[in-house]
């Protein structure tokens, strides 16, 4: 089942204010998420859609 990362408009912005090397290491995260979204070690914030 492929996954889909969404970002509120305001993450975009501040993503696009970043040093263009740590942009590109969130977005590298980011998108390994995407084909892997409950990585080793991560822990649930919380249970359900809001």
């Amino acid at each position: 089942m492929p996954y889909v990362v969404h970002l509120k408009r305001s993450a975009e912005k501040e993503l696009a204010d970043l040093p263009r090397e740590v942009h590109q290491r969130i977005i590298k995260r980011l998108l390994t998420l995407k084909a892997n979204p409950r990585p080793p070690g991560v822990k649930k914030l919380w249970g359900g859609e809001r």
